[in-house]
């Protein structure tokens, strides 16, 4: 009896590689660390079936409604490749271009690899953008902080099945993301502030989620293709937030109840690196106030909205700002 050809999880290759424009395949890639059972990226025809009368008892016809390329990518916040904006993973998960650019995101290649023995099957997929996700972090999370990024595709995936196949890189994968340790949730320190007050260092707040929306407005036209034809951003990316606080004040309560403008700021700390992520304009848009019929009592879901600069319309002037500095 032959050997039954096994394929185990740990011999799956996920790659994904910032395109220099649309349309132009990456020639560099980030070899990526998957969060275990999310869709990653994937192909969806989208098929819709016709039946008739007239004695036809069966679905007798069948045509795709046109074709669907979405997924999640969820991975350890590694410093220096992920939340960084001058890194090409950071720029594609949150940053636009210039206004010479129209504001316009950046476009990746995502290719999966199956390992059955010596041989990988591959799906590469093209012009793929990141319409936006979450940054996760909470105590005793141990995977760390996470970012999780939805993302939608713009083509069809291209396959290949063989020992060396040609769309798999040869060269230029990097393993940083595996060998650099993730930012870990002790490593967070929250500021927050009230009123126009500048921001203070507030010690009791958990379960902080972060939440960007990239504004794309997928675009579908009779252009003689099965694909969007594009999916610009139509804003800067829009930024909210929540997290939780035990009752040992009334500022949030009172800043949501009098609609004062907030700030907010949370920075990653290890070893002379830093990871800041600022709101300087915040509006509360939950403080839930429910008093515990055991325990201690607690503010659940804190929810804001950050606002864009009143006066700067460069990129300095986004409701969210994120700056890393490297270890000297």
């Amino acid at each position: 009896m032959s050997a039954i050809p096994w394929s185990s999880a740990k011999d799956n290759l996920l790659l994904w590689g910032l395109q220099s424009a649309k349309g132009v395949v990456a020639t560099t890639f980030e070899s990526i660390p998957t969060e275990p059972n999310e869709q990653v990226i994937d192909f969806d025809p989208q098929w819709a079936w016709l039946q008739f009368g007239g004695g036809f008892r069966g679905k007798t016809h069948g045509f795709s409604k046109g074709m669907k390329v979405d997924g999640k990518l969820v991975i350890p916040a590694v410093p220096g490749y992920v939340l960084d904006p001058t890194s090409p993973l950071g720029l594609w998960l949150t940053q636009v271009q210039a206004a010479a650019s129209y504001f316009q995101g950046y476009y990746a290649t995502i290719i999966k690899g199956i390992v059955t023995g010596s041989d990988i099957y591959v799906e590469q997929y093209m012009d793929v953008k990141c319409s936006g996700g979450s940054i996760k972090f909470a105590y005793g999370n141990e995977l760390g902080v996470l970012v999780e990024a939805n993302m939608i595709g713009l083509d069809d995936p291209t396959t290949s099945d063989d020992d060396v196949p040609a769309t798999w890189p040869s060269s230029g994968i990097s393993e940083h993301l595996f060998s650099v340790t993730p930012w870990a949730f002790s490593e967070a320190a929250i500021s927050l502030g009230y009123g126009g007050d500048p921001v203070a260092s507030e010690n009791l707040t958990d379960n902080h989620q972060l939440d960007w929306d990239m504004t794309l407005d997928v675009v579908n036209a009779l252009s003689g293709q099965m694909a969007p034809v594009d999916a610009p951003n139509t804003e800067w990316p829009d930024w909210t937030g929540s997290f939780d606080k035990p009752w040992v004040d009334h500022n949030i309560r009172q800043a949501f109840l009098n609609g004062d403008e907030c700030a907010y700021q949370a920075v990653l700390a290890r070893g002379g690196g830093e990871c800041t992520i600022s709101m300087p304009r915040i509006k509360y848009t939950a403080s839930p106030l429910n008093p515990a019929t055991s325990g201690l009592n607690r503010q659940s879901g804190n929810a804001f909205q950050a606002l864009a600069s009143l006066s700067d319309k460069t990129a300095d002037g986004m409701p969210c700002t994120i700056t890393e500095t490297a270890a000297s």
